[in-house]
């Protein structure tokens, strides 16, 4: 994984836990363990192994109609998470206490993590992007998606990028400017100083976290 992009503010590197579980070693058994059939609602395995779960991606492309809703009127780095308890990646008691705020959201993905310099990001994982608020400021977190192949991906509250406020998909590769070196830019910050325009994208696996 590529480093370096500077301090970012309000996280302290990977989160390897969350809230006791420990997520070290890629994944651990979850009961139940939430899978899709055939697209249709999850159904509940009781004891299943755990790699007998769907991605988080896959599963937040799937989502009923009430649970666009739901995700709609969460905060970005909120929906994104409660997508890996609907895949079945971390428990309903886990959801309710990884944090939720914005310290919390930026060890989702940080500069330790894959940073990128091409829009196309690999499927499932979580993707946080960063900005500046003066110059010599740190990155501080702006906004949480995961990725859907490509570059796509999906997430509620993505007006800061120039999409929708509802549970939606976004091309990455529109909305931000890349340079194939180095990080993106918001051009729709129109008058905006450079270093305002500038995002820092990371990623990492969104079944890993």
């Amino acid at each position: 994984r590529s480093g370096g992009g500077g301090p970012v503010s309000g996280g302290g590197g990977r989160r390897t836990q969350l809230r006791g579980m420990d997520y070290a070693s890629g994944a651990a058994a979850l009961a139940p363990v939430q899978l899709m059939q055939n697209g249709n609602a999850p159904v509940q395995l009781e004891g299943g192994p755990p790699l007998a779960r769907v991605g988080v991606s896959a599963r937040a492309m799937q989502v009923t109609p009430e649970e666009k809703d739901s995700l709609s009127a969460m905060t970005c780095w909120t929906s994104a998470v409660k997508c890996m308890e609907l895949a079945g990646v971390i428990t309903g008691a886990q959801f309710a206490g990884w944090g939720n705020d914005q310290g919390a959201a930026s060890n989702l993905a940080g500069a330790g993590d894959t940073v990128a310099n091409q829009a196309a990001i690999p499927d499932n994982q979580v993707v946080c992007i960063y900005r500046k608020f003066s110059a010599d400021g740190a990155w501080v977190i702006s906004h949480v998606m995961l990725s859907a192949g490509g570059s796509m991906a999906i997430g509620s509250n993505n007006g800061c990028l120039g999409g929708s406020p509802a549970w939606s998909v976004l091309d990455l590769g529109s909305a931000l400017t890349w340079s194939g070196r180095g990080n993106p830019t918001y051009e729709a910050d129109a008058g905006a100083p450079d270093w305002a325009k500038e995002r820092m994208v990371c990623y990492a696996p969104a079944n890993g976290i």
